[in-house]
């Protein structure tokens, strides 16, 4: 009898052990299928996010040896340098708990909206590209075309801007002069200008993707303002909202913009249309309100043919 009792704990422990053997086989299964699907989600989810960046900034500017330039804009004080001989203290630094001091400076100086705008589109493209971006100056790149550009600031402050914004093949968005001089944003599809205006404290900043004919495979692109925190602002849009610019126009040309509240990028958000303006403006002998031409339909102010291009910044042929 005691070979039979010497079978069956036999049978019971083998028995267990397979039982706890299963059991751990089963959970290593189910973890190793769980640590799959989680890295294959995100290895997917990334692919997809960098082909949609791609399609925004073109193809070849994720690819080590591509350029990719952030152009930003640099200009000259008026007033001397030296005067008899002597530097000039041009510029002053205002700090914390000193107060204004005064310094010589630079030649040439660069706004901090650009610095700003650089900081956010260096970061978004920081995922995506193992080699760092180049922020130049558009003085840098003023004869080059081989490479995605983005420009920082307006066709009065950057090179590179006026350049592409003058390209017949940008029918989106550019800036204009209105007929007592003040400068403005026209936008394909819109009723009206863009422009700042005391009664609506509001900065508006336009957003120009163009594909790189001349080297395909790359992008043009401009972020910039009527001030400079539309500058900054629409840099910060793009750095954050290139995900659904991708989606909407794939790799398609198209220019948009954006209105931001001084003092915050964050602010910034796409607009299809300026808001109505408070003022006058003339109709024949007499004047009427803006808001009543808004609110009335009474007077197509925003027409082109009630709008001045400056002449020096003529679409070339």
């Amino acid at each position: 009898m005691g070979w039979i009792r010497q079978g069956i704990e036999t049978i019971q422990g083998n028995f267990f052990y397979m039982q706890l053997l299963n059991l751990v086989v089963n959970l290593l299964a189910a973890l190793i299928w769980f640590l799959l699907g989680y890295f294959w989600r995100r290895i997917l989810s990334f692919s997809l996010a960098r082909w949609q960046f791609t399609r925004l900034f073109g193809s070849k500017s994720v690819i080590e040896g591509e350029n990719v330039f952030v152009v930003l804009d640099v200009y000259s004080d008026s007033r001397p340098a030296i005067v008899d001989g002597k530097p000039q203290a041009r510029y002053f630094k205002e700090f914390p708990y000193r107060g204004k001091v005064r310094l010589i400076g630079p030649h040439e100086i660069m706004g901090s909206c650009s610095a700003r705008g650089a900081g956010y589109l260096s970061s978004a493209f920081a995922k995506y590209r193992e080699e760092p971006v180049q922020v130049v100056s558009d003085v840098q790149v003023a004869d080059r075309w081989d490479a995605t550009l983005i420009c920082m600031g307006s066709s009065d402050s950057n090179i590179k801007s006026r350049e592409i914004l003058e390209l017949e093949e940008n029918e989106y968005c550019d800036f204009v002069f209105t007929d007592d001089g003040t400068r403005a944003i026209k936008k394909q599809g819109a009723e009206g200008l863009f422009v700042m205006s005391p009664n609506t404290p509001r900065d508006y900043g336009l957003i120009v993707r163009l594909p790189n004919n001349s080297y395909p495979g790359h992008s043009l692109i401009v972020c910039a303002g009527l001030g400079e925190w539309g500058t900054s602002g629409a840099a910060f849009y793009l750095s954050q909202n290139w995900r659904r610019l991708s989606k909407e126009y794939s790799n398609r040309a198209f220019g948009i913009v954006v209105e931001v509240i001084p003092g915050s990028d964050e602010s910034a958000r796409e607009v299809s249309e300026p808001p109505p303006q408070v003022g006058t403006v003339t109709e024949g002998a007499g004047t009427i309100a803006w808001d009543e031409v808004w609110s009335t339909g009474s007077v197509q102010i925003a027409k082109w043919s009630n709008l001045t291009d400056n002449p020096n910044h003529e679409k070339r042929d």
